[in-house]
């Protein structure tokens, strides 16, 4: 055999061509940045988690110590609620309860005085728009 015949053989039956179809480069760019973003969705998850679990505690013992107030004010003998800006119960000690019954989230004008708009001589708004409070 020749080796013409036999480099024709070799490239007839052995001969193995590659051709590219398709960049992985770019391909294997966009699977990187898809980590990253993945990873920063994480930690940034990570970071929200710790905050509201901090912020929580901080609402819990607020709360508590919303609480322990009215409870106090309430040992003398002493009505008190706390409103939000629409007018809602938030809170009641005990003699409100005892006086007026559960009336947390209803308006205070229309638990305590059977109103159906705000009281003439209400101060809630000037007080929350001013942040300050009213004995």
């Amino acid at each position: 055999i020749t080796p013409e015949e036999r480099s024709g053989i070799t490239r007839k039956y052995f001969a193995v061509e590659v051709t590219q179809t398709f960049d992985y480069t770019f391909l294997r760019w966009i699977l990187f940045g898809i980590a990253l973003l993945l990873v920063f969705i994480l930690l940034w998850n990570r970071l929200l988690r710790r905050k509201v679990t901090q912020t929580t505690a901080k609402l819990q013992q607020s709360q508590a110590d919303s609480q322990a107030m009215l409870d106090a004010i309430g040992e003398i003998g002493e009505g008190m609620l706390v409103i939000d800006a629409d007018y809602r119960i938030r809170h009641m000690n005990s003699v409100m309860i005892d006086w007026f019954g559960e009336q947390t989230g209803k308006s205070c004008y229309q638990a305590i005085a059977g109103l159906e708009l705000p009281c003439s001589y209400c101060q809630a708004k000037a007080v929350i728009r001013q942040g300050e409070s009213v004995c």
